[in-house]
């Protein structure tokens, strides 16, 4: 892996760059609003004789790092303290109840609800390894957002939905239907869902914004624009120079993944500047269903990562470039 030298010459151009583009000093990248996320390990499975390809979600809780790898067609679990092997669900082709290209799970009451692409359906996989497929009704969950993250929320599954002007689409276990309506019609086109004790927060990623809805009303409280953001007036204006309409056929993806710990929302975020890098995590402080901007952490830079999660201090994330999921450690700077 890069040594840390080398992540401080990565800092340092960037913040040369930052600096002679931006004309507010407060906006850019700084030395005093970055900071460094510290390689401890990784795993890339093949000593199990499994090859990731895709890793579209993690997820951390309990001593555990899981996550799906959708073109393997599997859920995979390893320990959260080193990475060890765990145990992987699914082998291809034995048994009726496979995964077929897992898109996105959620974790709720000790289960796991996974999203299977193809055919389209929500599976249940309990503790005991065993899964259940979940008779929905036809129709009832908009598939082109399988890919977004979704909530379980007591007998509710909510999933994203922004491009049909709402902000997600609740569907309860009877396939009976309930939807958040945004306040005003929204550019944008795809959004991750996360929720604490009285909130739920809709991360686009498409656009620079969060959204907060009450929890149990699903009413729309507030919208957090963090355009003025150095980074996004760069990707705005790279999309404005290409011509590209957030909601034409083509968008500008500028949130990879999100994941929220506790107090503090994460964000993977896209540098169109630098040719769509993903090496840029930003940390947001949420408090009551307020939400304002903390810190740029910075992963190794030079690769490509799809998806995060954190617990407490560390970070896991998926590295696209070495096919393998690292973990990290790092402390946020007052």
């Amino acid at each position: 892996m890069p040594d840390k030298t080398i992540l401080s010459v990565s800092l340092w151009l960037l913040l040369i760059f930052c600096s002679c583009n931006s004309k507010s000093p407060t906006s850019s990248l700084s030395e005093t609003n970055v900071f460094y996320f510290d390689f401890e390990t990784e795993n890339n499975l093949n000593s199990e004789n499994i090859y990731l390809s895709k890793v579209p979600s993690i997820h951390v809780s309990d001593d555990m790092v899981s996550f799906v790898d959708q073109y393997g067609d599997k859920f995979i679990s390893l320990s959260s303290a080193n990475l060890k092997y765990n145990y992987d669900f699914n082998q291809s082709g034995q048994g009726p109840s496979e995964l077929f290209e897992p898109t996105q799970f959620s974790v709720n009451n000790n289960s796991v609800y996974i999203f299977n692409q193809s055919p389209p359906q929500l599976s249940k996989l309990g503790l005991n390894r065993s899964l259940e497929r979940l008779r929905l009704r036809p129709n009832s969950i908009p598939l082109k957002h399988t890919s977004s993250r979704f909530l379980v929320l007591g007998d509710s599954y909510i999933f994203s939905n922004p491009s049909n002007r709402f902000s997600f689409t609740v569907v309860d276990q009877d396939s009976t239907f309930q939807s958040g309506l945004l306040v005003k019609p929204t550019s944008c086109r795809y959004s991750n869902l996360h929720s604490d004790e009285g909130f739920i927060y809709s991360v686009c990623t498409t656009r620079p914004s969060i959204s907060v809805f009450d929890k149990n009303t699903y009413d729309h409280i507030k919208t957090f624009d963090f355009s003025e953001i150095y980074l996004f007036k760069e990707n705005i204006r790279i999309e404005n120079e290409r011509g590209i309409k957030p909601n034409g056929n083509t968008m500008m993806m500028y949130v990879k993944d999100s994941y929220l710990d506790s107090d503090r929302l994460f964000l993977l975020v896209n540098d169109h500047s630098r040719n769509g890098v993903s090496d840029l995590v930003m940390v947001f402080d949420v408090k009551n269903g307020d939400v304002s901007f903390s810190k740029f952490g910075l992963l190794v830079t030079g690769y490509s990562y799809s998806s995060i999660a954190v617990d407490q201090n560390f970070l896991y994330t998926f590295n696209e470039n070495r096919s393998s999921i690292q973990k990290y450690q790092f402390e946020i700077p007052n």
